[in-house]
């Protein structure tokens, strides 16, 4: 096993490294003097000239056992650790549904002005609702313990997102626009996170992504004043007030490294470098310490991406990085924003040609802008005027009704004559013509009367 990162042995050192990674590192702890010796170091600047059983956060360590009752919760496993308490699975005994409970380190709940700003603030976020924050559904105090109750989401953080494999910088985009709609709503109800960083967003197994913790990681007025002790410390971890600083150094803009006054700004910071940071695969200012760190960040100079990160996306990071809070984005919806008018990036393409003519040799490097693409002549527009409307179609006139047809008056039928019978005329039969006979002309001429 190699030796322990910075970040392995801050945890181990401030007692909340666990499971088997906790086991791990005492195993490798046996056989590497090294790691003993850092760790003591390290040990001795969180905690100096005290032991763990007088230290002020010895009882916030202890963790509560399965089965135990909070109000009216009841614990069922503990899903993490950090500088702000413990986060626990819990049974609302009341709703019947599962939460998770934080129970805020008592080191930060000290003295009750600290606990009743803790609660006012996570009342606050109780009235926030939003789909990329999650839910704060109730907050309260037994005792000295302050609990909250929040919406339990079935998933893993931004961290572990990005690592388990590789993504695309649309899903990295999408992921941080995402992230970035909820710390604007907290910014708009009032609300500065202070502690942005991909452990603090989750990503659901439904790929909705929501920020946690917002307003809760506000450090005592003491915490803010950052100590030749913390400044030692490995810029990695997550500092708690043991190092008078309450926060992730890596991610913190410069004046909340300097312990001046901060808002919604630093948040911007913070959600630049995480970004950055998700598309470069490193943060863009380096330092193994916070001293190292912040001497990086005060000087203003960001690490040059790689070439694969599209120029647009790292100018409008690069802004947001700003040293001085003035020259950053007037507000995290302006930067998004401008995300969302991302332009197609045109990097010169840089090509190496080996050359030799006329007895010359050597290479001859040709930087090849890529020409903007052929702008399109415009299509000229015709503009058709839609037809006049249709007159409206005059309302049928209902035809007059025919006239009564004319009663027939009675037809009353005369007896018919009897036909007389047609008698033909006898007509005459012509005379046959006269046959002269010359005898019979001769012959005498008898009278009917003188025959006798």
């Amino acid at each position: 096993m190699s030796c322990l990162g910075d970040e392995s042995i801050f945890r181990l050192a401030q007692g909340t490294l666990t499971g088997a990674e906790l086991a791990a590192a005492q195993e490798h702890l046996v056989t590497c003097a090294d790691c003993r010796r850092v760790l003591a170091d390290t040990a001795s600047e969180l905690h100096p000239a005290e032991t763990v059983s007088d230290r002020p956060s010895a009882r916030a360590a202890r963790e509560l056992p399965r089965g135990a009752r909070l109000d009216r919760y009841v614990i069922d496993s503990v899903l993490g650790r950090g500088g702000m308490g413990i986060v626990y699975a819990a049974q609302d005994s009341r709703l019947h549904r599962r939460i998770a409970l934080k129970v805020v380190a008592s080191e930060l709940e000290a003295g009750a002005s600290s606990r009743e700003r803790l609660v006012r603030e996570a009342r606050t976020m109780a009235r926030l609702s939003h789909p990329n924050v999650v839910a704060v559904h109730d907050v309260g105090t037994v005792g000295d313990e302050v609990f909250v109750a929040m919406e339990l989401v079935e998933g893993t953080t931004l961290r572990a997102w990005l690592k388990a494999e590789p993504r695309s910088t649309a899903q990295v985009v999408d992921a941080f626009l995402q992230a970035g709609s909820g710390l604007a709503a907290a910014h708009r109800a009032g609300l500065v996170h202070r502690d942005f960083k991909p452990e603090n967003v989750l990503v659901g197994n439904d790929g909705r992504v929501r920020v946690t913790d917002f307003g809760l990681a506000r450090a005592p007025a003491l915490a803010d004043q950052l100590s030749a002790r913390a400044a030692d410390l490995p810029a990695t971890g997550s500092l708690t007030r043991t190092g008078t600083l309450l926060g992730t150094p890596a991610y913190m803009a410069p004046e909340q490294l300097n312990a001046q006054a901060v808002d919604a700004r630093a948040d911007q910071f913070a959600y630049c470098v995480a970004f950055y940071e998700a598309l470069c695969g490193q943060r863009p200012f380096h330092g193994a310490t916070v001293a190292e760190l912040s001497a990086s960040v005060v000087t203003g100079e960001v690490a040059a991406p790689p070439r694969t990160v599209d120029a647009h996306i790292f100018k409008v990071l690069r802004r947001g990085l700003s040293v001085e809070p003035r020259d950053r984005w007037l507000s995290l919806e302006d930067l998004m924003a401008e995300l969302g008018a991302k332009k197609p990036s045109r990097r010169p393409l840089v090509a190496a040609l080996a050359a030799a003519a006329l007895g010359l040799g050597g290479v001859v490097t040709y930087f090849v802008t890529t020409p903007p693409p052929p702008v399109p002549a415009p299509v000229p527009v015709v503009v058709v005027e839609p037809p006049p409307p249709a007159p409206p179609e005059p309302e049928p006139v209902p035809e007059p009704a025919p006239p009564p047809a004319p009663v027939p008056a009675p037809v009353v039928k005369a007896k018919a004559k009897p036909a007389r019978p047609h008698r033909a005329k006898p007509q005459a039969t012509p005379a046959a013509p006269a046959v002269v006979d010359d005898d019979a002309a001769l012959a005498p001429t008898f009278k009917k009367g003188n025959q006798r």
